[in-house]
Order: structure tokens, then C-alpha cells, then sequence
């Protein structure tokens, strides 16, 4: 999907969301996120414990009513497809870079997979510490950090795009991962 679809999509999906009433979340979460309960209101910081599992259904909206944080200790599947995006964003109506903690995998179980996901206004998009993964076709917009990837995780990124994140797109420290056939574009530090 082209960037101007895609604005029109989020649009429609932003437009759509703020009539519908959101499910609250916090705490413990497993099993899985459906779209038929979307938009969900992040109201606190959510964890996925070791050894659970939790799958996000495409066209699940996720908003983050503060700074708060998506733990992942066990494993996270948010898999969209590329006509039905998976959305990470803020609930307040004048959203900023770092109006959320973003998503963070520590040292995780390995095997969490992000596809097709659109993902703003985070302190750091996705944060793998200690953790592997595979990161594709998702879009990280307006965060302060587009993704921290630190501590001997080894994820696979490929065919992103990071853009407008305030500070960088990513961020590696102490580790190897495959990060291919990205698209970075105004980024402060790329």
C-alpha cells in the first residue's frame, strides 16, 4: 500500500475509532486481541508473561491513554496484512512524540513476529532487549525512537519505513541484527 493510502486508511481508522467505545486494558494479557473488541484503550501498563502467548488480530486498534508501556516476556504476534494494518497509538487528541512507553521485549521468549503494523507517537516503537524477533512491513511515524534493538538481540528488521521520528529510526547497541531493505526518511539521527 502506497503512503497516500495508507493516509487515507489512518484517517478512516482514527475517524472510525474515536465513535466506537473502547475495551480498557491493563495487566496480564494472553490468548488473543480480536478485532471485534477495537479500539482498546491501553489504561495502564499491559504485560505478556513468559511462557503466554498473545496474537493481535489485523485491524486492531490499540490507544494508549498514557505513558505507558506493552511488556513482552513471553510471545507477541501482531500480524497484519498489508490491506488490514495492525495500529500502536496515542489516545490523547494532540498526540506527541513520547505520549506512550512503546513496545518492549525483555528477553523474550523468541518467535514474536510484527507484520504490518503502524505505530506513533512512542518514546521507542519497538524496543528488542535481549530478545529476537522479525519486524516487517510496518510503519514507525512521529516516535522519538523508531526502534532500540540492544544487549545481544539479533531480530530480523526488513522492509520498514521510519519516518519524522524525532530522534532516530534505530538504534542498535551490542548486537546483530538483519536489517534490510528499510526506508528511512526524516529522521533527526538516521
Amino acid at each position: 500500500m502506497d503512503f497516500k493510502k495508507w493516509v487515507v486508511v489512518a484517517i478512516a481508522c482514527f475517524a472510525w475509532t474515536g465513535v466506537l467505545q473502547a475495551t480498557d486494558l491493563s495487566g496480564n494479557l494472553s490468548g488473543s486481541l480480536s478485532v471485534s473488541g477495537s479500539p482498546y484503550r491501553i489504561v495502564n501498563d499491559v504485560f505478556v508473561q513468559a511462557s503466554d502467548t498473545l496474537r493481535i488480530e489485523p485491524g486492531v486498534v490499540l490507544q494508549f491513554a498514557g505513558v505507558f508501556r506493552f511488556n513482552v516476556y513471553g510471545k507477541l504476534f501482531a500480524e497484519g496484512t498489508e490491506v488490514d494494518s495492525i495500529f500502536f497509538v496515542s489516545a490523547n487528541s494532540e498526540p506527541f512524540a513520547g505520549a506512550w512507553e512503546g513496545i518492549y521485549l525483555d528477553h523474550s521468549e523468541a518467535g514474536s513476529k510484527f507484520s504490518y503494523l503502524k505505530i506513533s507517537h512512542a518514546k521507542t516503537g519497538i524496543v528488542f532487549d535481549g530478545s529476537n524477533g522479525l519486524v516487517a512491513h510496518c510503519l514507525f511515524r512521529k516516535n522519538v525512537n523508531g526502534m532500540d534493538i540492544k544487549n545481544n538481540s539479533n531480530p530480523r528488521v526488513l522492509q520498514n519505513h521510519f519516518l519524522w521520528n524525532s530522534n532516530a529510526a534505530i538504534r542498535v547497541l551490542y548486537s546483530q541484527p538483519q536489517i534490510r531493505a528499510n526506508k528511512i526518511f526524516h529522521n533527526s539521527e538516521s
